[in-house]
């Protein structure tokens, strides 16, 4: 009888739960430091291959524009890389505005075709009604 009032206060509750509480924030804690250090190990890792196949890119190009002596033609200075997003992004527009255009100009031709189509066939009922 003597334990199981000793196990059964009001301190020992609030101990319990408060304990309780305290392992699952604990536990939280832990595996959410886990998640994020294998994310930063990503991302370094990410960002290493990045830089190294921008190193790789730009040694080529340096070796293209030393083996380039029949054209004797220079290559333009590398872009970084937010030029080179954009210039790419320019060159999307430019195409998409293209074959805009393009099918713009067949729905245009194929328009004035039938109208020219339809005068002359206007202008045929006409004479036949004369």
């Amino acid at each position: 009888m003597k334990y199981y009032e000793m196990t059964s206060g009001i301190v020992i509750i609030v101990f319990f739960i408060s304990s309780v509480f305290i392992g699952a924030f604990f536990l939280l804690n832990l595996t959410l430091a886990v998640i994020n250090s294998s994310f930063s190990r990503m991302n370094e890792k990410y960002q290493k291959q990045a830089a190294e196949e921008k190193e790789r890119k730009k040694k080529l190009i340096k070796q293209e524009t030393k083996n380039d002596d029949e054209d004797d033609q220079i290559l333009p200075p590398i872009p970084d890389e937010e030029e080179n997003n954009q210039q790419m992004f320019r060159v999307q527009i430019g195409l998409h505005e293209y074959f805009v255009a393009k099918r713009a100009i067949k729905k245009m031709i194929d328009f004035y075709r039938l109208r020219k189509e339809e005068r002359k066939r206007i202008e045929a009922e006409e004479e036949l009604i004369r």
